[in-house]
């Protein structure tokens, strides 16, 4: 082959020469057309094992595709925050934002639902309609807050839904609340849990249980090296938890560690404690990551 014929093919002489990438052409859509996803695609010739630097090729596709919606803060939540001690003691615990699932319907008598008194709570036991579930609770009744199977105004709420000359009545249902002994048992549950995981798992030294994820939302634990867990239970799209709980941890060792008048493995009474604790979630709902120095 004559040397000609092989610098056109891209080598001199039998000498192979370096593959230079040519310079990306970005499309740029034009005045009213919708953006393009672009995806570069390299494309080379060889002969032999050379590679012909004159004739790579770089070409794009154009792809219509649907920008994928971006999260807001509105969009992730943050929605507890539980701390427990070595011994499985909830020390503090924090409701950061709860989801609205509560119907309020104006009903007449008979009432269409079976009611029946569970945990010391008024709770639906047959009939779904609009949104109300079995398993929901009575919050209020009209409008007045109901606290266990009693109004705040003192009046026992089976006797008086049972009264046709209360009717029409409004009535609120939605998810019970948490009181605070059950708050205090499912702590001490996910430590058994934690523990559990610890044993079960194949590899030695495991930290146990490091998150927990449902289709509604993921449990994070964070287990620091003296055994006390912060646990967040968080929106399954909120980014950034990993960093939040050792900023939790980092606001711990702050304002409740570095108070003289706390004790260890007891219950966190701060102010301070509890104003960055909420400054902190608020920025992580609406940045995500924290970076460092944060």
């Amino acid at each position: 082959m004559s040397d000609e014929k092989g610098k056109s093919l891209g080598r001199e002489s039998g000498k192979p020469r370096a593959f230079t990438a040519l310079p990306e052409h970005v499309a740029t859509p034009r005045p009213g057309q919708p953006e393009r996803n672009t995806i570069p695609i390299i494309q080379r010739s060889k002969i032999g094992n050379n590679c012909l630097s004159h004739n790579a090729l770089r070409c794009h596709i154009e792809l219509h595709l649907p920008k994928c919606p971006e999260l807001t803060g509105a969009d992730m939540a943050i929605f507890s925050v539980y701390v427990v001690n070595k011994a499985g003691g909830l020390i503090y615990q924090l409701d950061h934002y709860a989801p609205r699932s509560e119907t309020e319907k104006t009903f007449s008598f008979p009432l269409d639902l079976v009611l029946k008194l569970h945990d010391e709570r008024v709770v639906v036991a047959f009939g779904q309609r609009d949104s109300i579930r079995v398993g929901h609770a009575v919050l209020s009744i009209n409008g007045i807050d109901v606290n266990g199977k009693y109004t705040a105004d003192g009046k026992e709420v089976l006797e008086y839904l049972g009264n046709p000359t209360n009717y029409p009545v409004s009535i609120r249902f939605g998810r019970p609340r948490l009181s605070s002994n059950e708050k205090l048992m499912l702590a001490s549950m996910f430590h058994s849990l934690f523990a559990i995981g610890s044993q079960l798992s194949p590899e030695l030294g495991s930290s146990g249980i490091e998150m927990l994820e449902t289709d509604t939302f993921k449990l994070h634990c964070f287990q620091t090296l003296t055994g006390i867990k912060f646990v967040v239970l968080a929106d399954p799209r909120q980014a950034g938890i990993e960093s939040l709980l050792r900023k939790i941890y980092e606001i711990y060792s702050d304002f409740a560690l570095k108070n003289p008048f706390y004790s260890l493995e007891m219950p966190i009474r701060c102010e301070l404690f509890d104003q960055n604790l909420k400054l902190a979630l608020e920025v992580a709902e609406k940045a995500g990551p924290f970076g460092p120095g944060s």
